[in-house]
């Protein structure tokens, strides 16, 4: 029984300096807001086997987190046990052209079927908020000042297209475990028109023009506060395994993808949504307007899914 989910953003910083933020331990509570204060424990360095001591807001006790992997300059992963389970966070750092791709990813294995529903319901909603928030402030903050102020002169001597091809993607992803079978799991995902009854955004979905699910079919979806129907092609499609929808709006593009697979009792249920913005501009508008709220009901939506998809 585990839950899982994860946050990726790309930084214009290099893996450098993405690298010193994280071995700062010290320094956490600068990228991480529900950290209050964050230290190595006496004797402990920032590498494998070490430990790091770290207060959450709101929360008297402190935790202990132990460093189970570490690859200098590419990832490091932490584990902190309680009574109603694990808790791991691995970080992981890819370098690209122009800067840095950063992914955090938090898993939990409970004890039993009783305290997953505890940490659910009281713990796991505010961890993943955080953790998305956690990467795109490292992001930010891992730029160093002076390539902020080349980017920001850049900004007025390039050409438009020029920045449109620059301009980062966001990506978040959320994982739920089901006592459901893999069968169960795709009969909700091929039944377009009651897709309302596991993603509380939608008031309207169906197949259009009585296309079959599949591979080039498109689907007509009505969100709540919206009326405009908005057109998701199906771009992928491997049956009983994923597919993907991909949606073009005037900000950019939004594709979601959805994964299934076969795990001990049951399955793992991922949602991945990615956003291409058209430039800078619509990317900041889509960020702040948009996406908390896409990340929250993508989150929801899972697991309402995982709960629905078990057998009565």
């Amino acid at each position: 029984m585990s839950l899982s989910a994860s946050h990726t953003a790309l930084s214009q910083g290099s893996v450098a300096d993405v690298w010193r933020l994280w071995s700062h331990v010290e320094d956490w509570p600068k990228w991480d807001s529900s950290i209050e204060t964050s230290t190595l424990q006496p004797d402990s360095a920032f590498g494998l086997n070490g430990a790091c001591v770290v207060s959450l807001k709101g929360t008297p006790d402190p935790i202990t987190l132990r460093i189970t992997d570490y690859v200098l300059h590419k990832s490091f992963t932490t584990k902190s046990t309680s009574p109603l389970g694990t808790v791991s966070l691995a970080h992981e750092l890819a370098p690209l052209e122009n800067g840095t791709q950063i992914t955090h990813t938090a898993t939990f294995d409970a004890t039993n079927a009783h305290t997953q529903q505890i940490f659910e319901t009281t713990v796991w909603t505010g961890l993943t908020q955080g953790l998305t928030a956690a990467v795109n402030s490292l992001a930010q903050l891992a730029v160093p000042k002076k390539k902020k102020r080349e980017l920001e002169e850049s900004k007025t001597a390039e050409p438009a297209q020029e920045k449109t091809n620059k301009t980062a993607s966001l990506s978040t992803s959320y994982t739920a475990f089901s006592k459901g079978s893999v069968a169960d799991v795709w009969a909700r995902w091929s039944d377009v028109a009651n897709w309302s009854k596991w993603d509380m955004s939608l008031r309207i979905s169906s197949l259009k023009g009585f296309q079959p699910f599949q591979q080039g079919s498109t689907c007509v979806l009505v969100t709540h506060g919206n009326p405009n129907p908005i057109d998701a092609l199906i771009t992928e499609l491997t049956p009983n395994a994923s597919y993907t929808t991909t949606s073009q709006t005037d900000l950019g593009v939004v594709a979601i993808h959805h994964k299934v697979c076969a795990t001990d009792g049951g399955v793992h249920i991922t949602h991945t949504a990615t956003f291409e913005p058209k430039n800078e501009e619509m990317k900041h508008i889509f960020e702040s307007k948009i996406w908390p709220q896409l990340s929250q009901g993508l989150n929801a939506s899972v697991e309402r899914l995982a709960e629905v998809s078990q057998p009565t």
